[in-house]
């Protein structure tokens, strides 16, 4: 379900840091990034705190992690806010809240994470941590989809089935296909064996008009 987050670009001693790790010097990369932390770089502070989080070079501390993470958030680091959000999600450093992590996800997608979206998608949709809401599900997954997650897609035709909208499903797989989710061709190819050639045509001109 979780999804990867894109780094912001490093600043000042952050960036030294990652030259470091990037050479595969990670234990001075560590130490550079703590000394951007105390320096103010919010970027310093989110790469710290990730590596604390998984324990790459350093001793893991999720729970210094987490702290570091909602100090990067509160400076401007949507990754910080999102990978927050899979820390409350997970219960990770932090006390396991859906709710907590559904209020962060949106918070970046609202900036325009395609992961956070297709994340809070996952949760209004399986009702965790809050009533089940496929109207906002949908909304969210359309924002992914607009936003290349092709598996928002693949979550779309899902919901159509469910409701018996096969053509709508057709659209959504082709899209699917198209935008380089391996993983719907044979679904697709099953679904069109139902179909007529009417409606196998009405799902492609669907998918090619879908904006």
């Amino acid at each position: 379900m979780l999804l990867a987050f894109p780094l912001r670009a490093e600043t000042r001693i952050s960036a030294k840091g990652d030259a470091a790790y990037n050479a595969g010097r990670v234990t001075e990369a560590v130490k550079l990034y703590r000394q951007a932390d105390k320096a103010g770089e919010a970027d310093g502070t989110y790469k710290l705190g990730l590596m604390l989080l998984t324990g790459e070079g350093v001793p893991q501390n999720q729970t210094q992690a987490v702290a570091l993470l909602r100090k990067a958030s509160a400076q401007g680091i949507h990754a910080a806010t999102y990978n927050l959000a899979v820390a409350y999600y997970g219960g990770d450093g932090v006390e396991q809240s859906y709710s907590a992590a559904l209020r962060l996800f949106e918070e970046v997608a609202v900036i325009g994470s395609g992961p956070a979206a297709f994340n809070a998608a996952i949760m209004y949709r399986d009702g965790t941590g809050i009533a089940p809401n496929l109207i906002k599900a949908a909304k969210l997954f359309k924002q992914a989809a607009h936003l290349n997650i092709p598996e928002a897609f693949h979550a779309l035709a899902e919901m159509e089935i469910e409701v018996n909208r096969v053509v709508e499903a057709a659209a959504f797989l082709i899209l699917a296909q198209k935008a380089g989710d391996g993983d719907v061709a044979d679904i697709l190819s099953g679904l069109e064996i139902g179909l007529s050639l009417e409606e196998r045509q009405r799902a492609a001109a669907l998918a090619s008009d879908w904006r």
